[in-house]
């Protein structure tokens, strides 16, 4: 269920289809909170896709917030390797 909506969400992106360089693998959507609230929900709670439509429509906006970090790191490191 996850995989499928988080091929579905590369195909059809969930900000109103602006596209994003980079998504994180499916691998690593563990790592963020609000998926990995969902995965460790207890086994008698129905999950379903529409429990994941919250946390990939945050998607974009953590994407954009790691990149930020990113970028801020990268060019922090140049600074000092200068």
């Amino acid at each position: 269920m996850l995989s499928t909506r988080w091929r579905r969400g590369q195909i059809e992106p969930s900000n109103g289809g602006a596209a994003i360089e980079l998504l994180p693998s499916i691998a690593d959507l563990d790592h963020l909170p609000d998926f990995d609230t969902i995965i460790k929900l207890p086994e008698e709670t129905d999950v379903n896709a529409e429990t994941f439509k919250p946390a990939f429509e945050q998607l974009p906006a953590l994407v954009q917030e790691q990149r930020a970090d990113i970028d801020f790191s990268s060019i922090h490191y140049a600074v000092l390797d200068s």
